[in-house]
């Protein structure tokens, strides 16, 4: 009789061992996933904002470049401001 009641919680706890191991797997194989999905996205929104600072850089250029003309009091100053 005791053996009975061994063998069956034996089983039943190899069982549980079994499915929180199941579990388990599961769980770190779907935080991968979302992982590697958030990463994607922020891999995305990396070169929006690099495309986005090179424009401001460029616009500020220009801004500087023009304000450099238009301040120029001599021919060789106007010359001299270069793209």
């Amino acid at each position: 009789m005791p053996s009975e009641i061994t063998e069956q919680l034996t089983k039943y706890y190899r069982i549980r061992y079994r499915s929180s191991l199941l579990l388990i797997s599961l769980l770190i194989f779907s935080e991968l996933i979302i992982l590697k999905m958030a990463l994607s996205q922020q891999e995305e929104t990396h070169q929006a904002v690099n495309i986005s600072g090179r424009q401001r850089m460029l616009s500020q250029r220009l801004n500087m470049l023009s304000s450099n003309l238009i301040n120029a009091t001599s021919r060789e100053e106007f010359n001299s401001v270069s793209a």
